[in-house]
């Protein structure tokens, strides 16, 4: 299987070249790279760095909303109960 890139899109920017492309591997994977003035900067076929980013990022919005849920809870309670007037 020959090796096929598409170029998707470009733009010269402050910072140089930017390319967004599309390739297949040999073995048929599709992959999607962005490139600045010929470096590779991200790839779909190595993301864990995007990855244990996002869920850094994710853990902590999960654990402020359930913070925050609780918190409204425990008011809504009060309230309801008449502790808190």
């Amino acid at each position: 299987m020959p090796l096929t890139i598409e170029e998707l899109d470009y733009r010269r920017t402050p910072l140089g070249e930017l390319i967004l492309r599309r390739r297949r591997s040999l073995d048929g994977t599709e992959i999607y790279e962005v490139k600045l003035n010929d470096r590779l900067l991200m790839s779909s076929l190595v993301n864990a760095s995007e990855i244990a980013l996002a869920r850094l990022a994710l853990g902590d919005f999960r654990f402020v909303h359930q913070a925050r849920h609780q918190e409204a809870v425990v008011e809504f309670d009060l309230v309801y109960f008449g502790a808190v007037q």
